[in-house]
């Protein structure tokens, strides 16, 4: 039912930190944290829908489930602390 849709297929990339095009304006730095900035760009279109991050975790959340849904690789430390969680179990049965 909403108008405005977004196709996972349709991304091209998806850029952090100094690779997203709104922390630079024409070569130069802005003043943003630049460790919780994310952008994707999408194939047809040329901006890119670009965000920043309220938290560590947060930004963690977004490229992990960004990254999985297009196939890539979630690199962050909160999946190595998961994982790690997850081998360390022991199960009873």
């Amino acid at each position: 039912q909403l108008p405005n849709k977004i196709v996972i297929t349709d991304i091209q990339k998806l850029q952090t930190g100094l690779e997203c095009p709104h922390l630079t304006v024409k070569g130069k730095s802005k003043n943003t944290s630049s460790k919780l900035a994310f952008s994707f760009k999408f194939e047809q279109e040329a901006d890119p829908f670009c965000f920043t991050a309220a938290s560590e975790n947060e930004f963690d959340m977004w490229t992990d489930g960004l990254n999985h849904l297009l196939g890539n690789e979630m690199i962050s430390s909160q999946v190595s602390k998961d994982l790690e969680t997850l081998l360390s179990m022991e199960i009873k049965m």
